[in-house]
Order: structure tokens, then sequence, then C-alpha cells
């Protein structure tokens, strides 16, 4: 059985909706991803939290979710990946490697992986062999990635 979920909240108090059927979704009440306080993210979450959570699938079903690290001072767009839409890896800033950091310090945020549908699916699609990504409020722009993880604005 293919499971679906959707983030109703991504924040200190995240739930993961669970369809029980099509017409009664079903909510958890323990947090599937949270600011974290673990030293290398703490920095850029904390006192502020996550944001605006944005999921696609990949090829080989893990779960992508791009979202906006919020510290109070500047907003980061970051990634996170999940193979059942309850347990999350953070991978911190998704521009962190891209042009020696420079985009550490700049705002980022709104990141839409580009997808194709698959059946009841989005899956992340490679254009010209790579992913690409809008980001950006209020100027949308594009980001490429070889991976799901690292980008680079292009």
């Amino acid at each position: 059985m293919h499971r679906t979920g959707h983030v109703v909240r991504l924040g200190h108090e995240t739930q993961v909706a669970r369809p029980a059927e099509a017409h009664q979704p079903r909510v958890r009440d323990a947090a599937a991803a949270a600011p974290q306080a673990q030293r290398e993210l703490a920095a850029s979450e904390w006192p502020g939290g996550v944001e605006d959570p944005r999921i696609v699938e990949s090829e080989d079903g893990t779960y992508i979710v791009t979202y906006t690290q919020w510290n109070r001072d500047v907003p980061r767009l970051a990634v996170a990946t999940s193979r059942d839409l309850l347990t999350w890896t953070k991978h911190g800033p998704a521009f962190a490697r891209a042009s020696g950091g420079k985009y550490l310090r700049s705002e980022s945020k709104s990141g839409a992986i580009l997808t194709r549908q698959k059946g009841d699916r989005l899956i992340a699609t490679r254009v010209n062999g790579k992913y690409w990504m809008y980001w950006g409020v209020p100027t949308i722009r594009l980001a490429t990635s070889d991976n799901l993880l690292d980008w680079t604005p292009v």
C-alpha cells in the first residue's frame, strides 16, 4: 500500500495527517519535524522555527521537503528527507555549498521542486539532466541540483 501524508503545520507543534480513509484524515499527535536544538542547526532554526513546507517524492520513494529555517534574523531555505513521512533527516540550508557559502547570509525561502505526476504521486523530475526548483519571495528565482539536497541558484 502506498502511504501518503500532508504536513499540517511545520513548526513547534508539527503534525502529519495520514488519510485513515479518503474522507477522514487522521492527525498524528507527535511532532514530525520541529526546530532543531542540535548545535549545527540551532543557529538557523532557533528561536523562530521551521515554516513553509513543500513535499515531493523522489524516484526511489524518499520524500524531500523544502522548508524555511527561521531564526528571527535571516530566513533560509533548507532541505530534509524521510522514507516514512514521520522520521526526518535535516540536511541544512539548500544553498550551503553554492558559491562558497555566499547565500548563507541572504534571505531564501519558498522552494518548490519541479515534479511530474505519476499516478497519485508527485515525483521530482529532471530536465536536461538536472532537478529544478523555483524559490524566493517576492522575486521568483531558479536553482538546480544533481541530488535534491544541494542546490545552486541559476
